[in-house]
């Protein structure tokens, strides 16, 4: 009677477990999503003149609460499809374009809105598993809060924290429409362009969705990547400051202005100083082959101040003044206080324009003042960039030059 009913169990154990997957979704009949661009949605209608300004206008509670992020707003996501087939080249007439991706985009009044929308323009259901890159464009971020903004986004359990964010200074989904030149797909161009690290002083270092989300929680300005089209080609240089609290755009920096950020993130490597000698009048370039800056907190009649202090080695790679001798030592000597003079102009116009204009502090001066004086750190997080705006900060370059390992004789 047991082994009966033992094999009956196990009998009823395996009718159950061979019955397969129920919830099961074939491939063809998912939409693998590699690129997410997010834009203020603008329609022809929305123009109105005469009367009808009156009737839309903006109360100044309204406008108050726009600003701060507040309210709903009128967006629009972009999504980026793969076609697997034909990624693999593979074609069936004209049921698959040439193209190995295809663009969608929804609208709708929040990103949950926006994410539930995908289900009625694409006969496909959306996978976020591999993205590879968000996108927001400068005038959604100058307008809202891009912690709030974002915050359905970071709960989403499909979205990976490694993919790459930039901030375009046009619309985001004009990225995605870009032919790009050495990956298949746009998505795909945006994030290896990322994650470039050697030879790319220009720009800050690329931030992953995680980073971004850790920079917010922790209420941190940051420096994040820009992304532009110059004559149909995408182009990551310069950054985009982040302000904390409000977490809004709050300027640009150029590309000048992002080699003097790296200088005081010790990230200067690969970096180009350029100088034109007194003497000659002639250009010298040097590669930056490494740079390390120590920030120190000075606190005096309750005031914070800091010295910044670099220590770099570079190379004499191109210069023009063919008829002197780049190897003898006081020729180097001679362009090294030149180069010395140019580091210290570059890292001031960026301190200028993170505590002046942006009013942000993107260089970790703030990491500085907790490790050193925690307790007094306490009193002043809250409203760290304000305190940062005021401080006087002292720029000190020490520069190793020396002539290139491959000598020329001239």
């Amino acid at each position: 009677m047991n082994k009966k009913i033992i094999l009956f169990a196990l009998a009823l154990i395996i009718s159950v477990s061979c019955t397969g997957c129920w919830d099961r979704l074939e491939i063809e009949e998912l939409g693998i999503i590699v690129g997410m661009a997010f834009d203020i949605a603008h329609h022809e209608d929305d123009k109105q003149s005469g009367d009808n300004d009156q009737e839309n206008a903006v109360s100044s509670d309204e406008m108050e609460d726009m600003e701060e992020g507040n309210v709903k707003g009128n967006f629009k996501m972009t999504l980026q499809y793969v076609y697997p087939k034909s990624m693999g080249g593979e074609s069936s007439g004209n049921s698959i374009p040439q193209e190995p991706y295809i663009n969608i985009q929804s609208e709708g009044t929040t990103v949950l809105h926006l994410i539930n929308d995908v289900y009625n323009v694409s006969s496909r259901v959306p996978r976020y598993d591999h993205l590879k890159t968000i996108v927001i464009s400068e005038e959604l971020a100058r307008s809202y809060n891009l912690y709030k903004f974002l915050n359905a986004v970071m709960k989403h359990p499909e979205i990976p924290y490694t993919c790459v964010v930039v901030i375009s200074d046009g619309p985001a989904s004009s990225i995605f429409e870009l032919e790009p030149d050495l990956e298949a797909l746009p998505a795909f161009e945006v994030n290896s362009l990322a994650r470039v690290v050697k030879y790319t002083a220009n720009r800050p270092r690329y931030i992953t969705f995680g980073t971004l989300a850790r920079y917010m929680a922790n209420n941190r300005s940051f420096a994040i990547q820009r992304v532009s089209c110059e004559n149909g080609i995408l182009k990551i240089t310069g950054a985009a400051v982040i302000k904390a609290g409000e977490f809004k755009f709050a300027g640009w920096l150029n590309e000048r202005e992002t080699e003097g950020l790296n200088w005081l993130m010790s990230d200067a490597e690969g970096g180009i100083l350029e100088v034109i000698s007194e003497k000659t009048g002639e250009i010298v370039s040097c590669w930056v082959a490494k740079d390390d800056c120590k920030i120190t907190p000075v606190i005096k009649d309750n005031k914070i101040d800091f010295k910044v202090e670099v220590e770099a080695e570079a190379i004499i790679v191109e210069d023009w003044a063919m008829s002197f001798n780049a190897i003898k030592q006081n020729y180097i000597k001679e362009i090294e206080t030149y180069m010395v003079k140019e580091a210290e102009d570059i890292i001031k116009t960026t301190l200028n324009k993170i505590q002046k204009e942006c009013k942000a502090d993107v260089a970790n001066f703030g990491r500085t003042v907790k490790n050193k004086y925690p307790e007094l750190w306490k009193n002043i997080k809250d409203n760290w960039d304000e305190e940062f705006s005021k401080a006087e900060i002292d720029v000190k370059v020490k520069l190793n030059l020396r002539a290139s390992a491959r000598k020329v004789s001239k």
